[in-house]
């Protein structure tokens, strides 16, 4: 067996090109980031549950909120249910194919699973919509000219 060893006399040194780049990079997604909240909101109007003979359900009804010229033709995005003091209960993966036209909104309901034996199912059962607080985070947008943001 052979006990390879290094030395270094003199500290290693980050090359500044890479430094920049990466800085670059990460106000680049940020950026992605802002335009994509500002170009789609959301906000939560209803909570139901029901059951049907096998599977419980949670529903939600959410508006989607169109705030730029162009239409868009399909958004997915994740929301993120948060309580009173904004710590996180559940995530929600959201993906609407309806249309938007420019400044307008529509519609979506999304069901989700209701697994009784979870934890944060059952937290997201039991709160009201007033102590529920939803942000949302878009992943991707495709406008009607089949550009994406």
């Amino acid at each position: 067996m052979t006990l390879l060893t290094l030395s270094c006399s003199s500290p290693v040194s980050t090359n500044e090109k890479e430094l920049v780049s990466q800085k670059n990079h990460v106000i680049e997604c940020d950026s992605a980031l802002v335009k994509r909240l500002n170009t789609v909101g959301i906000d939560l109007k209803h909570k139901d549950f029901y059951s049907d003979a096998w599977h419980d359900y949670m529903v939600f009804s959410f508006i989607l909120h169109n705030q730029s010229k162009k239409g868009i033709r399909a958004v997915k995005g994740r929301v993120i249910f948060c309580n009173v003091f904004g710590d996180e209960i559940h995530q929600l993966e959201l993906s609407c194919e309806k249309e938007i036209p420019g400044c307008d909104k529509v519609k979506e309901n999304v069901r989700m699973t209701f697994r009784p034996y979870v934890e944060k199912d059952v937290a997201l059962k039991d709160r009201g919509l007033e102590d529920l607080e939803v942000k949302w985070l878009p992943e991707r947008i495709i406008f009607m000219d089949n550009t994406t943001l």
